[in-house]
């Protein structure tokens, strides 16, 4: 009986030196089995990353004024309205991943794991600032970058409440599961 269940885990995987099968859930996150569900995840997931990491190459700069539209420097404020804008444009990047990309539980708590995610994203840019020639974290910047997250998510939330889970999720929230997928 053994002999035939190796063989047929042989035939099904590829092996690798480890002894591991090698597949796509092998090598990607939890709850992530197929190419299709990966291929999701990466859809949703790659702005959220690449917005991040244009807001970290923002925040490595020595001399962000110097960059920035004259406009800002002028506002009172200013530079806090800029960073309510772009953390509320994460805030919403996020929320829509978790919603459509990270499973049932992400898309039920979808808008407090994108504040949550954000507001630790902006205690990570401050932090990030200390090693940064002119710069220096302040409280202050990501009170405004936890307040434009949640502006930003509840503005999206009351011009937009209707908007609905995709059916597969549907589906998956009420335990059903997904014959496609």
């Amino acid at each position: 009986m053994a002999k035939a269940t190796e063989s047929r885990y042989n035939r099904r995987h590829v092996r690798t030196g480890l002894d591991l099968p090698l597949s796509v859930s092998s090598i990607s996150p939890p709850g992530i089995s197929t190419p299709r569900q990966l291929a999701r995840a990466l859809r949703y997931w790659a702005p959220v990353a690449g917005y991040a990491a244009l807001i970290f190459t923002l925040s490595s700069m020595s001399a962000p004024e110097m960059s920035l539209p004259f406009f800002w420097i002028q506002v009172p404020y200013g530079d806090k309205i800029l960073h309510a804008g772009v953390y509320g444009g994460l805030a919403l990047l996020a929320m829509r991943a978790f919603r459509y990309a990270a499973g049932p539980n992400g898309s039920r708590y979808a808008i407090g794991l994108a504040v949550a995610a954000t507001a630790l994203y902006g205690v990570s840019d401050e932090l990030h600032q200390v090693f940064v020639p002119n710069r220096h974290p302040d409280v202050w910047d990501w009170v405004a970058d936890t307040a434009g997250a949640t502006l930003a998510i509840w503005i999206w939330k009351s011009w937009w409440p209707t908007r609905r889970r995709p059916p597969e999720l549907d589906r998956q929230v009420q335990g059903i599961s997904d014959p496609a997928g």
